[in-house]
């Protein structure tokens, strides 16, 4: 589990062991979940969570989810300290990999270049050393990858480099 706190909001980086049990279909399950996670932020982070939340999750087969959480401001809520109450809302993505070098990864995978910098999109299943390399040497995006997508150069299609 990763944290980061950008622009007042918290993102929670999830990865596929941490969220093989999560149900994202059913609400009730998730929320408890959710509650579960938040008490961990609470107990090992000292962060506190409290009052209105609304909860953006986005789904990654190959990393898991990213939960990205930002606090809405109602008034009512300030009385108590416990109470957690959220909206929730699934994504289903696909991450890109923002790299600053060209990795040799033996996994099929597309790599795009943007704005002057390299994107890996990988094509199949990654396996967990693969993905743990992957993950040493980059940035993970998952907003805005449409655009990288669609106006991105596709640079190599590499089916496997060994």
């Amino acid at each position: 589990m990763k944290i980061e706190f950008v622009d007042d909001n918290i993102i929670v980086f999830l990865n596929k062991y941490i969220t093989k049990d999560l149900d994202y279909k059913d609400k009730k399950v998730l929320e408890t979940e959710l509650r579960n996670i938040f008490d961990k932020l609470k107990n090992y982070y000292n962060i506190k969570i409290k009052g209105y939340y609304d909860v953006y999750i986005y789904i990654d087969f190959n990393y898991g989810a990213i939960l990205e959480l930002k606090e809405d401001d109602l008034g009512y809520l300030e009385y108590d300290d416990t109470l957690i109450d959220m909206r929730i809302m699934v994504n289903n993505i696909e991450m890109l990999y923002k790299v600053d070098d060209i990795l040799l990864l033996d996994i099929p995978y597309n790599l795009y270049l943007y704005k002057g910098n390299f994107y890996i999109e990988p094509l199949d299943r990654v396996n967990n050393i693969s993905m743990g390399k992957l993950l040493e040497n980059s940035e993970i995006i998952y907003k805005g990858v449409e655009d990288i997508k669609r106006y991105g150069k596709v640079l190599k299609n590499v089916k496997y480099v060994l």
